[in-house]
Formats: structure tokens, sequence, C-alpha cells
């Protein structure tokens, strides 16, 4: 049972508002150190990716998150509940994986992601779903439980993780497009694990 903190709304928004600006102002630092330290031209490839990967997930997801979310906000739902949606988005996941990984040409896939390999797309597949579907649905639980508050906290640490983690890539040398994909699935990970806790 999560414990719920008796938070006005005018708190929670406060809250929300303090920390989204500090979260925007570390991430907007963290962005443009990492354009420095990749360069333009992985850094473009970084961001081609995740935004066609994004694109990609959206097609896969069919706005059926939005229909859950309509559901969640209507009464309290039974845990069956939303076990049976976690397991509508690991199948997302797993056959957004089997399409990029089998399913698609070679030649289709060349001229879509622009000849990067097929290890390197499921990667940036992998940080996209975990950061921009998986973490979003579970922000988006935590509201409507009145968790905004220890959410937006740990929103925060995930941004300094963030910098961190990609400041101790520059100053190790391995700031390649690969170790940088890696590094956003742990931190992702991590965030979702906490979150769900």
């Amino acid at each position: 049972m999560i414990r719920q903190f008796p938070f006005t709304i005018k708190f929670r928004a406060s809250v929300s508002i303090l920390l989204n600006a500090i979260r925007a102002i570390v991430g907007f630092a963290t962005a443009i150190m990492l354009a420095r330290w990749m360069g333009p031209e992985d850094y473009g490839r970084l961001a081609f990716l995740l935004a066609s990967l994004l694109a990609f997930k959206q097609i896969i997801d069919m706005s059926t998150s939005q229909a859950f979310f309509t559901f969640l906000s209507q009464r309290r739902r039974t845990s069956k509940f939303i076990s049976i949606f976690f397991g509508w988005v690991v199948f997302q996941l797993l056959l957004s994986g089997l399409i990029i990984s089998l399913i698609i040409p070679d030649a289709s896939f060349r001229i879509i992601w622009l000849g990067e390999s097929r290890s390197l797309v499921f990667l940036a597949l992998l940080a996209t779903f975990m950061q921009h579907h998986v973490w979003v649905i579970l922000v988006t639980m935590a509201e409507a439980s009145r968790q905004t508050v220890r959410i937006q906290i740990l929103s925060l640490a995930i941004a300094f993780m963030h910098l961190a983690a990609m400041a101790s890539l520059w100053v190790l040398g391995k700031i390649a497009l690969s170790f940088v994909l890696v590094a956003l699935i742990i931190e992702w990970s991590i965030a979702c694990l906490l979150a769900s806790r």
C-alpha cells in the first residue's frame, strides 16, 4: 500500500514548478556539454536515433497509454488491471525489438536509419522506450496517486545522475554513441525501478 502524503495541491504545484525549473536547467546544461563532448556528427546521430525511435514507439503504442490513463483516472484500479497493462507494454517492447532486429529488410533499414547498425538502433530503442514510455507511465501513475513531491524529487535526482554519467564517460574518454545509449538505458531502468516502488 502506497503511503499517502497529506500535501495540498498548492504545495505540490509549487514543488513541481520549482523542481521542474531546476531539472530544466540541469538538462539544458547536460545537453550543451554532451553536444560539445560528442561533437556535432555523433550528437546529431544520437538526436536522430532517439527522435526516430520515439516516433516508431508512438506507432506501436497506438494511443493505448492515453486510454490506460483515462481508465486509471476514473476510479481506483486493481493490481491485476495494472499488471495486464504492463504486460501490454512488455509486448510492445518485444514486438518493437523483433521488428528492428529481424523483420525490417536490410535495404529499408539502411534507408530509414541512414546506415546505422541494427545493434545501435536496438540500443536506441531500449533507451527511448525506458525514458519516453515506461518512465512517463510511472510518472503519470505517481501523479494520479498524489505522489507528486516524491516523483519530482526522483526526476531531479535522475537529471543529476545523467549529468554525472555523461561527465564520467567524457573523463574516461568513452563518450561514444554506443556508451551514451547504454548509460541512458541503465539510468532510466534505475529510474523506473525506483518509481515503480
